[in-house]
């Protein structure tokens, strides 16, 4: 049973509290969780590694990470339960080890009395696999970064004047739409890890935007789980949070992540100050409502096609 392992920096049991993870840039711990700050990279790393990543998927991942500017110093916020944490820190000691052992055996008869005909099935393993979540207060985390570069497609967006997007708008757009897509899937090699998902860019009624990407993420062919991310320009740099989060408990995953960002985002997911790049209802109150909506309209155009 694999668990989201972090390369921990520092651990507080302080929740509900404001953190700041770089100067001006805060977010809030909801009250029920606590957190840890950890190396990106280095989890990163580590995680490819435990999914058997050739050197080819490898590079692929920090060259993506690099071009959204990354450093490889960033330092992240990883926000969930005690409990998980506790059942983290089980696994160094024996004592512990039998804790978490005890906690699988009711895990495994709990997931015997739903599904008794499908013992040894990818369904009752994901089964096991939930309740041991759950039992840890751990259906769904968020992890929260800012990266420490310059986004180089947001800074190449935010220095185009009008005639130049109207330019890249009638002729590059109809190249770069061949070349990218929005439909975002991957296998790898190792068929450790797969996923399939989409972006969509949001605007917000201010005229602000931030690109929401969700997954539908399977590990070792067996653990089904959903990705949902934020990644918001902040000064021509990225910030970014998502969420994992398992079947039902993913149903206002975006709530609480605005949540969570509202100290220096405020976002509104489900809002109708919030249009949907993919709706073409939204699009047309976009450019009747909102000052400089048509200028909006087509950065968010040649964006969805860049990242």
């Amino acid at each position: 049973m694999r668990y989201f392992f972090l390369i921990l920096i520092f651990c507080t049991n302080i929740s509900a509290e404001i953190v700041e993870i770089y100067n001006d840039v805060k977010i809030k711990i909801p009250e029920n969780k606590t957190y840890v700050k950890y190396d990106k990279l280095e989890h990163m790393l580590k995680n490819m590694s435990d999914a058997n990543f050739n050197d080819k998927e490898i590079n692929r991942f920090l060259l993506s990470s690099k071009v959204a500017g990354s450093s490889g110093e960033e330092i992240a916020v990883h926000i969930s339960s005690e409990k998980f944490f506790k059942y983290e820190e089980n696994s160094k000691d024996d004592f512990g080890i039998l804790e978490n052992e005890a906690m699988l055996d009711d895990a495994i008869f709990l997931c015997a009395k739903k599904l008794k005909k499908l013992k040894k099935s990818k369904k009752f393993n994901h089964c096991i696999n939930k309740e041991l979540k759950i039992a840890n207060d751990y259906p769904y985390h968020f992890n929260v970064w800012l990266n420490k570069n310059e986004d180089k497609e947001f800074k190449r967006l935010f220095s185009l004047t009008d005639d130049q997007i109207a330019v890249l708008t009638s002729r590059e757009i109809k190249k770069i739409n061949k070349k990218y897509s929005p439909k975002l899937k991957f296998k790898s090699k190792s068929k450790l890890i797969k996923y399939s998902g989409s972006q969509n860019i949001k605007i917000t009624g201010t005229g602000d935007f931030f690109i929401e990407e969700m997954l539908n993420v399977v590990r070792e062919g067996v653990f089904r789980s959903t990705y949902v991310s934020f990644n918001i320009p902040y000064k021509n740099r990225r910030f970014v949070i998502y969420a994992e989060c398992t079947d039902e408990y993913c149903v206002d995953i975006r709530k609480k992540m605005a949540e969570i960002i509202d100290p220096t985002f405020s976002i509104n997911p489900n809002g109708i100050t919030t249009y949907d790049f993919q709706k073409k209802q939204d699009m047309i109150d976009l450019i009747t409502k909102v000052k400089n909506g048509y200028r909006i309209l087509r950065v968010a155009r040649l964006l969805m096609f860049l990242v």
